[in-house]
């Protein structure tokens, strides 16, 4: 979009609010010394090309001194223990609220990391399971409910008129002798007369010291006989004088005992245990006090014993450890037995024949002719005859001290469910707490839509609505948002390894703001990420929300939906590196969408690809059922330009990035696939590579550059090595390199630049005194290549550097390469630190086309428009036609307009997500998908039918 541009003055570019947020000087990065006003409470949408400067103004400059102010109110002594970002380059900041900020950087989730984690539910979660669930007892599954002493009070007085009615204290067990004793005396101390051992009652008097001889070698219940009374008017002062006797005894817990009246039919004893503790009242079983980290997989105190929370197990795979059931033991079916040596050696023989014997079975017989059932008790064992090879072997791989032995167990084994707790995570006593009738592992299990019936409109007892009301508030308003973003199908217990990056950045903004805070500026980079336009109106909705409660919301987007759902643009530019750096509008956003309207029209559409099922080389993959897909047949047509779209958990990351790649790879690659079982493939005969390129992001370490990143850095120092002048120095390759000892300058270590520690203040970068920011030290600068030093070639830009070792295959191949994807304008040394999402996300593109383009290539795309502006989206379609030119197919998991409508052909996906999704809806060129009624991708497509000719 042409943008009128004007060199940033000391003038401010006004907001029509007269409280905003007001920027000074700001310099972070690229940013030329901007002069700013930002509306509070107000939709602001941060756009402009990759590297302009946007997540410099919004997270390097806003965010940072937001955290930075935080972090002043904090104590000095915890300041320590918090991450803090770079300070941030500004003058000054005026009205800044607190900030909280939702990136597409890597947010180092654990492996355990769950749904449920991701989106702050788990804690209310577990908070409310501590306090108001339901123990059930691990002997008998009776539950355990706490009786107040009211309660206990009006039960009994309940009991019916003449009812005989005694109160017991328990007192624990008799164990030996002197418990016995110990219990005995005080009974006697208490004034009381009678004791019950064992279910017996005794008179005190009529009992010795001496342990009784029915006691010895045997464990007894003994509780004291606190009052016998009869269930009548004029009663009440003795009830409660023993009542209150009963309980300080018992410590809380009382034993009622009590034989209905003589007109009733029954006349046996009845009893009921009571307590003000979590004590079962079947069998008296005690609970240990519930906390909210009995609850928590991440915690020994929450977590399965044996698997501690992964909920799977490594354990030796019987199949693995079998060779050929032909054989027999003696002629090596079990390569780990005939392996074996010394004393292991002998003890396998030995158990193992001794098992045999009694089988009629021999050592030399072959496997396939024994019974079935002991087969399988060879690895499995036998109660009380055998323990088992896998048990047996268990026992040597953790005895034997020899790394053979060692790395023979380990290819030996697999990872299963945790057979102790079925792959819940938690041990048995959290699992036995149930919240309306569910325990933590079946709520977990459920969908978020499931989550949202079942936490609706709970009945809750009176005396718990004070501490489960704010905790089921919190709960609901993030499982709401979560369903009003399109992420309903989720199930809480999914693993964060397994869902897709679009997925993860909508669970951040649960996060953040799923909470019903206000006063806040809410800093997002790209929400749009992974979102289906018919999700995305659903997110607009959701972010005014935001805004109606009296937060501020920056957004960096190019996303033109969400954008024009703001209420003022800020747009960055005009190009990107040092041409960006300055605002080239700032207007309302109705302003903003009369312009870009100009532009779209300007925009030529590709020219498509035809697509003809019966000529085409097609690759087939046949009877998928992985996760939600169905059982599904996918036909991709080869050398042509394929988008794959689908909502929001539709099945298209499992489809293309779990199924079909890793099975083509597998195939390629001549081994079985071992993450595909039953999958058909056909037609990979005319492919030699695939290659994913996915939204990681680049190394963000003060070391990577673009130059390492792409691979052409080893190459220039090689170059630097070879030189005559290097030579007589004797200086090889890696005195060029500035991460190892020799050349580099060791005041920085081939930083450039040092880091000021201020202990509880951020971290300040200077410019190293010593090299003056160039990495080396000075005898490696005097050797030069055209007049300029190694530190010279990391100045220059890619599009310098690339004219400067023209006559260099290999090292100019790749900087074209750079500068095909739109990062010209970038330095070969320029930080990691400094790049923003959608500079990364293009050095990864370019470094896989950088790969030798002379075998026939698929190339899968998981949104590679991430960070992209409409010009360079068109760039991006020039790559992968460029791909088709030389022979190439490229599939593309996109929602972008631009690639939908550019589309070759389309393989949608629907028609909804989770479990009302997994199959494909349509397929064919844009066109074909606009007249699917069932294709929610049709029916946007179908809003923009002007454009599908």
């Amino acid at each position: 979009m042409d943008r009128t541009f004007e060199e940033s003055s000391s003038q401010p570019i006004a907001s029509s609010s007269s409280f905003s947020m007001k920027i000074r000087g700001a310099k972070t990065h690229n940013l030329k010394s901007l002069d700013l006003d930002l509306p509070l409470g107000k939709w602001i949408a941060i756009v402009g090309p990759s590297g302009s400067g946007k997540s410099s103004l919004a997270f390097d400059t806003l965010h940072a001194e937001g955290q930075r102010r935080y972090l002043e109110s904090q104590a000095v002594s915890s300041r320590q223990w918090m991450q803090q970002l770079p300070q941030a380059e500004v003058t000054s900041i005026e009205n800044l609220p607190p900030t909280l900020a939702v990136t597409q950087k890597p947010s180092g989730y654990q492996p355990r990391s769950i749904v449920a984690s991701i989106t702050e539910i788990y804690p209310p979660l577990r908070v409310l399971l501590a306090h108001t669930g339901i123990p059930h007892c691990l002997r008998c599954g009776t539950a355990i409910e706490r009786t107040t002493t009211s309660q206990m009070r009006a039960f009994l007085r309940g009991l019916p008129e003449k009812t005989r009615l005694m109160l017991l204290a328990p007192l624990g067990t008799i164990k030996d002798a002197a418990t016995y004793q110990q219990q005995l005396t005080s009974i006697r101390k208490a004034g009381l007369l009678r004791i019950r051992l064992d279910g017996q009652i005794y008179e005190v008097e009529q009992l010795s010291n001496q342990l009784p001889s029915f006691l010895k070698g045997n464990e007894a219940s003994v509780e004291a006989v606190v009052d016998r009374l009869v269930v009548r008017d004029g009663v009440n002062e003795r009830f409660e004088e023993s009542l209150q006797l009963t309980l300080k005894l018992g410590q809380g817990t009382l034993l009622a005992l009590w034989q209905a009246p003589p007109t009733s039919d029954r006349s046996h004893w009845e009893s009921r245990l009571m307590s003000a503790r979590d004590l079962c009242p079947n069998c008296g079983w005690q609970q240990t006090p519930l906390q909210p980290r009995n609850f928590n997989f991440q915690s020994p105190h929450g977590a399965c014993p044996r698997c501690e929370g992964t909920g799977s197990v490594d354990e030796l795979d019987p199949a693995a450890m079998l060779d050929s059931e032909e054989k027999s033991l003696a002629s090596g079916a079990i390569p780990l037995i005939l392996s074996a040596t010394g004393t292991w050696k002998k003890r396998y023989r030995e158990t193992i024949e001794a098992w045999l014997h009694g089988h009629f079975l021999q050592w030399d017989q072959a496997l396939k002719e024994w019974p079935e059932v002991q087969q399988r008790n060879l690895f499995e064992g036998e109660q009380g005859l055998f323990e088992g090879l896998v048990t047996l072997a268990e026992e040597e791989r953790e005895k034997t001290r020899s790394k053979k032995r060692k790395a023979l167990f380990d290819s030996l084994q697999a990872t299963r469910q945790c057979p102790a707790c079925l792959g819940s995570r938690l041990r048995k006593e959290s699992r036995s707490v149930t919240w309306q009738g569910k325990n933590l592992v079946e709520i977990l299990e459920m969908s978020v839509e499931e989550a949202i019936q079942f936490f609706q409109a709970p009945e809750i007892p009176e005396d718990q609505k004070e501490i489960s009301t704010p905790l089921l508030r919190e709960i609901n308003h993030i499982l709401q948002f979560l369903q009003e973003t399109s992420a309903g199908y989720l199930t809480l217990n999914r693993e964060a390894g397994t869902l897709s990056g679009g997925e993860l950045q909508r669970l951040k903004l649960a996060a953040q703001l799923g909470s019903e805070m206000a006063g806040f500026c809410y800093i997002l980079d790209e929400p749009s990420v992974g979102l289906h336009p018919r999700d995305r109106q659903r997110l607009s909705e959701t972010l005014h929300a935001l805004t109606a409660r009296g937060n501020t919301l920056l957004m960096v987007e190019h996303d033109d939906l969400l954008i024009a759902a703001s209420e003022e643009v800020v747009e960055l530019g005009p190009g990107a590196g040092e041409q960006g750096g300055a605002i080239v509008f700032q207007d309302t956003t109705a302003v903003w969408k009369a312009m870009e309207e100009k532009d779209k029209r300007s925009t030529p559409l590709r020219s498509r690809r035809p697509v003809d099922l019966q000529k085409n080389p097609l690759l087939s993959l046949k009877q998928v059922n992985l996760h939600s897909l169905k059982n599904v047949d996918l036909e991709v047509p080869l050398n042509r330009l394929v988008v794959v779209t689908g909502v929001s958990g539709s099945g298209k990351s499992t489809l293309f990035r779990k199924a079909l790649f890793p099975t083509l790879q597998k195939s390629l690659q001549r081994k079985k696939s071992e993450n595909s079982p039953g999958f058909q493939l056909s037609g990979q005969e005319a492919l030699q590579r695939v290659i994913a390129v996915d939204q990681s992001p680049l190394g963000r370490n003060a070391r990577s550059t673009p130059a390492t990143a792409i691979g052409c850095w080893d190459a220039i120092r090689d170059l630097f090595a070879s030189l005559r002048s290097s030579k007589v120095r004797g200086f090889s390759s890696s005195r060029f390199s500035y991460n190892v000892k020799g050349g580099r300058c060791e005041a920085c270590e081939g930083l450039g630049e040092t880091k000021l520690d201020l202990a509880f203040l951020p971290d300040v970068w200077e410019t190293c005194s010593i090299c003056q920011g160039t990495r080396f030290n000075r005898q490696t600068l005097e050797i030069k290549w055209k007049e300029r030093s190694i530190a010279e070639v990391l100045a220059m830009t890619v599009d310098e550097a690339a004219e400067f070792f023209t006559e260099i295959e290999t090292i100019h191949q790749p900087l074209a390469f750079l500068q095909q994807v739109g990062v010209g304008y970038l330095r070969l040394g320029q930080s990691a630190r400094t790049l923003s999402g959608g500079e990364a996300q293009r050095i990864n593109l370019a470094r896989e086309f950088s790969v030798s383009l002379d075998q026939a290539t698929l190339y899968l795309f998981d949104e590679p428009t991430t960070g992209l502006q409409r010009r360079e989206v068109q760039k991006l379609l020039g790559i992968f036609d460029q791909l088709l030119d030389q022979g190439h197919s490229v599939i593309v998991i996109e929602h972008h307009e631009e690639i939908m409508l550019a589309a070759d052909w389309i393989i949608d996906l629907g028609p909804e997500g989770g479990e009302r999704g997994g199959r494909i809806v349509a397929t064919g060129p844009p066109a074909e998908i606009a007249k699917e009624p069932e294709s929610v991708t049709g029916e946007y497509l179908r809003s923009l039918g002007i454009k599908l000719g």
